[in-house]
Formats: C-alpha cells, structure tokens, sequence
C-alpha cells in the first residue's frame, strides 16, 4: 500500500492510503485550531471538483471522524468507491471562536481508484500454439494507463509484481482494450500441449500530486490454460494428388487428451472416399479408411489427416426412335450395371440421383427428377421413349457402367459412346470406366418396316424389293409364254 501526502495551508495535512479499487483510507494530520475550539470534523468526497464559496466540494459525500476531537491523525476507511474512477476529497473542520463557529475546507485532492478486472477467461486460438485472452473490466470514468498479460511454465506470483518481470511479458495496444475490458487477444508462439500460467494486469494512475507524483492502481487475474494441439487436414485425390480446383488446408484445434471430430466437407466434382492418418499419403501404399467422418478419441500431439476424394461426373442416357413405324409412344427398358474399379458390383441400396430430359426439338416429355437404387448384383432398371434423356448424377471417375437395352425384335439398336465418338451396333456397352469427364450413351431404335408380303424389312428393305419385283417379272413372262405355246400347237 502506497501513501501520499499534501501539506495544506493553514488548516492540515492529508495523506490518502489506497487499498483496493472499491476502498481508501482517508487521513488528516497536522491539525492547525488557529485559536478555535474544535466542533467538528470528517472528509467530503465526490467525483466532481467544483466547490462553493465556502471551498467545499459540491455533491459531495461526508464522511465524518469516527472520534470527533482535535487529535491527529484521524484515519477513515471507506468503501463503495467505483473502480477505475476520479474522485476528490478534502478534510472540512468546523471551529469555534467568540462565541460563533465557522467550517474550513482544505483544498480538494484528487485521487482515482484502482481497476478492477471482473472475469478473464482465456480459450483455444485460431491455429495451434496460440491462445485467446479476454477479460471484463469494472469500467469508471478514468483511463487505464496500460494493460498486460505474463505467461510461464513457471508460477507467476500476482501478490509480487517485482518478480514479474522474470516471466514473458505481453503489452497490448491502446487500441485492443478501453475501460470495458478486452476481447479475443492472441498470444502466440505457445509450445502445443503444454500447460501455462497466464496473469492479466490492469494499471492506471491513481494519484498525481505535487508532493508525491504518481501513485499506480493495479488489478490481476491468474488463468490457467494448456496449448490445444493441431490437427491440419489436407484434401487430395484417391492418387494423392491435390484437388482440382486446390483446397486450403485446414486445421482443427483440439485440447490435449481431447476427441476430434470431423464430417469431412464435400467438394464440387467430387465425391467423398474416406480418409488417411499420417505425414503423408502416397498410394498404393497408403491404404485410405472409407467413410464419410473421421475421429481421435484422444489427441497427445500435432496431427495430419488427409481427407481423401474421387472424381465424379454424369452420365446421360437418351434413347431416339426413327423409322416410318416407329412407336414414339413405347417405352424402352434399359438395365444398368454398376461395379467398382475390380469389376466387383457396387452394394445393394446404392443410390444415385438423376434429372431427367429431353433431347433437341424431339417434343417429348422429360422424365420426371429422381434416382436409381441398386438391387443385388448392382443393378438398376429405367425406362425411356423417344427424346428423353436421364442424367445419372455424380458417378465416381473408377466406377464402371454398363447400359443394356431390352431387345425388341421389331427395331435393331446401336449406340453412341461420347468418349469415342462412333456409333456401335448392339444393345449392350459392355463394361466401360466411368472417368472424370461427363458422358453421355445415345441409344438409336430403328423400326424394322412392314411391307404388303407380310415380311419385316430393315436397313436392306430397298434390295428385297427389287428381288421381288424381278421375280414376279420372271412369272408373269413364264405365264404368256406358256399361253402362247399352247396357242401355236393347236
């Protein structure tokens, strides 16, 4: 506790003993009667400095000697003073002389409590080997002077200040805290996992006069706090390559012996695969877990975990009917085929979504939105008319796809892959590797064209008609010469 005295002219001296934010020791001394008998005497103390004519201070408060004599010193504690806040206080006697009485006032001193911390806590920062350190001042009308914030492995005394300085000492900027308090402020450069005392100081000057300079109100406040450990997780594809657009890794801060938890976030293009521990994933030999969240019951160090991809892209299927006969009302069946990159069907329940569509100026009707779940032998059924397509949405790039057209024996099939460009005959694709890119398969039925004979013609109905001709030709020559013949041997 730091005292400070005032020589007053004529009447006293006054020494004010500081002894918390909310409480303070008055004490007069040197008592001057100037021929006067002591009436009365005590302290007013206000937070404004105007006085009257009489030299007391205006709105102020008395506070009276407990034992009213002319003794010195007189000393009267007070409490309920607000923090962090300017107040001036005098000693005020009332003498008597002559038979009258007349009250001095000294001239007033000011004096400002010290601060008051009311809460600090401290949390995990934004990235490993950092904390956030907040607290929550009292407020008052006075500036802090400098706010500070010691941390150590080591024990910080609060009740020493001269041994702070052997611990690491943060000044903070002006401009990160006021009379409220402080939020969110980083320190930084902490070893993760290793536990910290952490020692917040306030300080203001409490008292300027001429006789003693400043004297230095303080508040602490001790935390405790431990470095959260780092979990940085990086994305990459099933071949261990970034992905395309790259993204940012990124990190999870996890207390020490603390669980982690994490979805693994979704990527446009890509579809989740699962994921892998360690410094670094190079395939084959890294073995990735599948799955779509990946968790630690208890992290004791920095940790890398790859959250691996693959790439995904749609396949559209169409179906177009051509031909004079052509029934542009049928449905077409169209089994589809999924299997893994092994060849190894995809499970039961499987499901992808898909849009439905229709193609050019074909004027039908687009299949309603909707999906496709595999059954046994990954497997699924559709169905599509003339001019309708259907999207398969987000086929991972090693997967690969077969599309197999229930035959109808009134039209002949063929088939255009996008990935080569050129129309196949048949009603089956075969197995094919999905990829990265979209993919379209475009089914063609051609109607088999129905002719007065009764019999079914297709692509080579044009020459079987020619033949025809020509016989009925031949018959028709055969039928005269016979008639004529016949006519001669009569």
């Amino acid at each position: 506790m730091k005292a400070i005295t005032l020589t007053l002219t004529f009447l006293c001296a006054l020494t004010l003993c500081f002894v918390g934010g909310t409480a303070a020791d008055f004490i007069s001394t040197g008592h001057n009667m100037n021929t006067g008998q002591f009436v009365s005497g005590g302290f007013y103390y206000g937070t404004s400095a105007e006085t009257g004519s009489d030299g007391k201070l205006l709105n102020a408060t008395w506070l009276p000697w407990s034992t009213q004599n002319a003794a010195s010193p007189k000393t009267e504690p007070v409490s309920g003073l607000t923090p962090n806040t300017l107040y001036y206080m005098q000693t005020s006697l009332t003498l008597s002389s002559g038979g009258s009485q007349t009250s001095y006032c000294s001239t007033p001193i000011p004096f400002v409590t010290a601060p008051d911390i009311t809460q600090a806590s401290v949390s995990t920062g934004t990235a490993g080997g950092e904390a956030l350190v907040s607290a929550s001042f009292h407020g008052g009308n006075a500036p802090l002077t400098e706010v500070k914030i010691y941390y150590d492995t080591a024990p910080i005394n609060a009740g020493s200040p001269a041994s702070w300085a052997a611990h690491t000492c943060v000044p903070l900027p002006e401009t990160s805290f006021d009379s409220s308090g402080f939020t969110n402020f980083t320190l930084a450069g902490l070893v993760p996992g290793q536990a910290y005392n952490i020692l917040v100081v306030a300080e203001n000057d409490s008292l300027t006069a001429d006789s003693g300079g400043p004297i230095l109100g303080r508040d602490t406040w001790a935390l405790a706090y431990r470095a959260a450990y780092a979990v940085t997780e990086k994305h990459v594809d099933v071949y261990g390559n970034p992905l395309n657009p790259a993204v940012a890794d990124t990190q999870t801060l996890v207390p020490p012996m603390g669980a982690y938890s994490k979805l693994i976030p979704a990527v446009q293009g890509y579809a989740v695969r699962g994921y892998y521990w360690g410094s670094a994933f190079t395939p084959p030999g890294s073995p990735y877990t599948p799955g779509g969240a990946v968790a630690a019951d208890s992290v004791e160090s920095n940790l890398t975990v790859y959250f691996i991809y693959g790439h995904v892209a749609n396949v559209t299927i169409s179906n177009t009917l051509t031909g004079d006969y052509a029934d542009k009302t049928k449905s077409f069946s169209f089994m589809l085929c999924f299997t893994n990159a092994d060849g190894s069907p995809l499970p039961a329940g499987t499901v992808f979504g898909y849009t439905g569509g229709v193609l050019g100026n074909a004027g039908a009707t687009a299949p309603p939105n909707g999906s496709v779940t595999l059954d046994v032998g990954g497997t699924a059924l559709l169905a599509l008319k003339d001019g309708q397509t259907i999207a398969l949405k987000d086929i991972p790039a090693e997967y690969k796809i077969r599309i197999v057209e229930t035959a109808d024996s009134n039209y002949t099939v063929s088939f255009t892959d996008s990935a080569e460009g050129l129309s196949t005959p048949g009603n089956d694709t075969g197995l094919r590797t999905m990829g990265a890119q979209a993919r379209s398969f475009d089914f063609v039925n051609t109607r088999l064209q129905v002719v007065p004979s009764g019999l079914a013609q297709g692509g080579e109905g044009p020459v079987a008609l020619l033949l025809l001709a020509a016989l009925a030709l031949l018959l028709c020559l055969a039928v005269v010469w016979l008639v004529r013949r016949r006519s001669w041997t009569k």
